[in-house]
This record gives C-alpha cells, structure tokens and sequence, in this order.
C-alpha cells in the first residue's frame, strides 16, 4: 500500500456539514469535536508524515561520495594529466548515472514501506463507515430543522444531534486508539533493516569501482596525493550538512574570503592542509559510525523505545560534536599562525557564524566600525581613541564567546536532539513533554553580562565622539542616554 493511499487528516475528528443555518449548527459540531478530540492519545497517527525515508534522520546515507562537480578538484589535487580528463569525466558520470539510478529504487522502497497490518486496515474500513453514519445522521436532522421540526428551538436541536452522534463518536475514538495499536512498527523496521543493508552494501561496491578506476591514473609519486584528494572529497560531501554550530565551518574557504593578502594567508598554509587531513579523517571515520547509528535507529523503532531513540540520537550529537571541536581547535591555530594583526579579526569573522547569538547583535563592533567611517572624518585624536576601543571590544566579544561557548553548544545540541525526537513521535506515545525552556535561549546572566557590557561601551563611545556624532550612527538612535555617561578609551571595559 502507498503512503499516499494513507494518509489522513490529523488531529480533532473533522465534519462536514452543510445546513441552512450553517452558524448555529457548525458550531455545535465544532464543540463536540473539540470535546472528543480531547480524549485522543497525545500522539494520534492519522497521517503517515515521516513514514518512509523521513523516519530515520538523514545521515548521508543517500549521498554519493562523488559527483561530477567534483571532475577539476581531484584532476588538480592528484595532479592528473590534463590529457586524461575526458575519461575520468566519463567514470564520475557513470558513478553518479549508476548511484542515483539505484538510491532512488531505495529510496522508493523505504517510501512505499507502511506500519500499518491487516488490523488497522479494516479498523479504517469501519472508521470510514462510522463516518458516513454520523453524515446520514447529521442530513436528516437538518433537513427535520428545515422541516421546522422543533420550532426552531436550536438547544433542542443541539440536545437531539448530540444524543444521535454520541455513540458513534464514541466508537470512532476507539476505533483510532485500537488502530494505533494495531500498527506492526517491528515488520516495518525489519524491512527497513533489510533494504538499508542491501543498499548500503551496494553504494560500498559502487564507490570502490570509481575508486579503483581512479587510482588506475594514477603514478606512484601522485598516490601521495590520496589522502589529501580524498579529505578534501570529504570535506565537499560533508561539511554543508552540518547541524551544530562548527560543525559546517570550511576553514580554507573563510581564510580566502576573508584574508586577502596572500603572503599573509601563505602563514596559515600549513595549518590549513594539516585541518584537512584531520577533519577528513574524521568525516570518514563519521560516516561508518553514522551507519551505526542509523542502525541503533532502526532497533530503537522496531522496539518502540523512547529511551533507545533518544540514546542513539545522543551518540549521533556526539560525532558531530567530535567534527566541530576540531574546527574550533583548528580555528584557534590558524588564527594563531595568522599572526596578532590578522588572527583575531578572522576569529572573530568565522565565530560569527557559529554563535551568532552572540555575534549577531553586533551592535557594539558596528558602531565603532561607523564611527571610524563616519564624514567629516574624525581628528587623529579620536580616530586612535575610536580603534583602541576597537580592539577592546572585538577582543571582549572573542573572550566572551569562547567562556559562554559551553551553554551555546549545549542549547544547539539540544535543539538536535529535539529535532530527532519530533521526527519519530508518530512511533511512540510516552515520550516526555519537550522543555524547551531549557535550549530556547541563553540565560539571562550571560544575556545580562553581554547587555551591560554593551551599554559601558556604547557610552565610551558617545565619549569620543560626541552625542551629535553618536546621535547619526545606527547604532545611536536606538541607544539612550545614561546619566552617569561613560569614559574615554581603555578606562572602562566593562569588564
């Protein structure tokens, strides 16, 4: 059976009802209805969303390890002769043609795949024919209304439809609680099982040819080059479908946009390919974990175990959390080998993206770098006065994201794994209500430590260049005066 073919409206028991005096009469339907469906489970599966594919979360297990975009890089990194182009550009389009002829087949098979046994089969034949009761039901009182029948009293009305439909109301509540209960989640994880292991068998075999065709260009002083090919390959695949904060970040490509001096990118050089080895290694050795854990995923819902789910979806937090430590310690050598003058501003660019909880309030550095281009232009006086501020600020904010990076990474990891729990509420009933609260936001004395210290320097800036000045700047109009004003230069920190 398709999942198409199953799919229902969700939530409260929904009518359908066409009456003369449509205002009075849909809202008492409205009423029962909203009483019934208060009596539902937590967690009614009227439709199939997530039923398939979407069940288990996305882990790559469906993303080829090469592409036909990726032609260029790996003739430059394993430094292939240009002559042979054309024919490794044939044997990544035979890859790619083969791989997504055959990930769709699977993916179709994990789409057609439904929970639902003969069992709940029938219970929805009998629902679909309580439904059209409760319909018979509903046409004849309203044409004995239109009758004048009961001389249109509408309580009376009211008190003879809510008596006829009652029972049957009833009955289809049970219907749909013994429906979910008749769902067989273990024949359908076992046939997920069983079509996961082919597939994940098949794309083995399908990545080892291409790969020993590659290889086959290659001289023995250009298999050096392997691993290097093969993490940047990774790097490719992987690195964009990120789901913590430093989990995406690309290293190399934010030291070429944002350092644009070559003599002093060339400083970061070897930090950066000794990044790549490491973090490819790591991708690599992600991505046989990561089956892993789809696999804990497929026990843990052929089981129905809440706990199980949750546990598997805390190792897959893990081995994302193992990728985006070694971006962040990476980040910190690079910055380091980029040298005081160029190392904290690419800090401070690439933690932007990160924690923009911190960051994206900016309001702090935006206003200094206004200032600083702010016309006529500001006396020497101030424009040193203005950069020290700088500094101070742009290292404040550093020093604060990395002594609050704990609770940050703390809330994104949570935010996964409360993404993971709604994709399989449809398969468990006794999962504990979501706090929210506890991810939502920062607390509010990290919240308050960033907000007074933000004020104390926005004062010190209205200190150097003056409240006309402050006044013109974005960040001026939304700021107001503090009484006590502030102080110029390095006097307050607000540290």
């Amino acid at each position: 059976m398709s999942v198409s073919s199953l799919c229902f409206i969700p939530g409260k028991i929904r009518f359908k009802v066409i009456v003369l005096m449509g205002c009075v009469l849909i809202s008492s339907l409205s009423m029962q209805a909203a009483a019934q469906g208060r009596q539902r489970p937590r967690h009614p599966y009227d439709s199939q969303r997530g039923v398939g594919r979407e069940t288990i979360p996305d882990l790559g297990q469906t993303r080829p390890r090469y592409q036909l975009g990726d032609l260029s890089e790996l003739i430059e990194v394993l430094h292939i002769d240009e002559a042979n182009r054309p024919v490794i550009e044939m044997v990544l389009t035979d890859y790619q043609d083969q791989y997504r002829k055959e990930s769709d087949a699977y993916r179709a098979i994990i789409s057609g795949l439904s929970p639902d046994s003969r069992d709940s089969e029938e219970l929805e034949a009998q629902k679909q024919a309580a439904q059209a009761q409760l319909k018979s039901i509903r046409e004849e009182i309203t044409q004995r209304y239109r009758n004048g029948e009961w001389d249109d009293d509408h309580a009376k009305m009211r008190e003879v439809l809510s008596e006829a439909t009652k029972e049957i109301q009833d009955q289809m509540v049970e219907m749909e609680k013994a429906k979910l209960k008749a769902k067989d989640w273990s024949s359908y994880f076992a046939q997920y099982s069983e079509a996961f292991e082919a597939w994940n068998a098949r794309q083995a075999e399908l990545t080892l040819e291409l790969e020993s065709q590659l290889r086959a260009f290659l001289e023995s002083e250009q298999k050096s080059y392997w691993q290097l090919a093969m993490a940047e390959n990774w790097m490719r695949r992987e690195l964009p479908k990120g789901e913590l904060g430093g989990e995406s970040i690309d290293l190399e490509k934010l030291l070429r946009a944002r350092v644009l001096d070559d003599e002093v990118r060339e400083r970061a050089s070897e930090s950066i390919i000794q990044w790549k080895l490491e973090i490819g290694e790591l991708l690599a050795a992600r991505a046989m974990k990561f089956d892993n854990v789809i696999r804990g995923y497929i026990a843990a819902g052929s089981a129905e175990s809440a706990d199980a789910w949750m546990n598997i979806a805390m190792q897959e937090v893990l081995q994302r959390q193992i990728v985006r430590d070694a971006n962040l310690s990476a980040l910190y050598l690079v910055a380091e080998a980029l040298g005081p003058d160029h190392g904290p501003k690419f800090q401070e660019a690439v933690l932007t993206q990160v924690y923009p909880t911190v960051f994206a309030r900016g309001q702090v550095l935006r206003g200094i770098d206004e200032a600083i281009a702010s016309r006529p232009p500001l006396d020497e006086a101030q424009l040193e006065s203005v950069k020290e501020l700088r500094l101070d600020a742009a290292d404040w904010m550093l020093a604060y994201a990395y002594r609050s990076q704990g609770e940050f990474q703390r809330q994104d990891e949570a935010r996964l794994a409360s993404r993971r729990q709604n994709s399989a509420e449809q398969i468990f009933q006794d999962f504990p209500a979501k706090q929210n609260g506890q991810w939502s936001t920062a607390s509010q004395e990290n919240l308050q430590e960033l907000t007074e210290w933000e004020a104390t320097m926005l004062d010190n800036l209205r200190a150097i260049i003056g409240d006309a000045r402050f006044t013109r700047l974005s960040v001026g109009r939304k700021s107001p005066v503090r009484d006590n004003g502030g102080s110029r230069g390095r006097g307050k920190r607000g540290r």
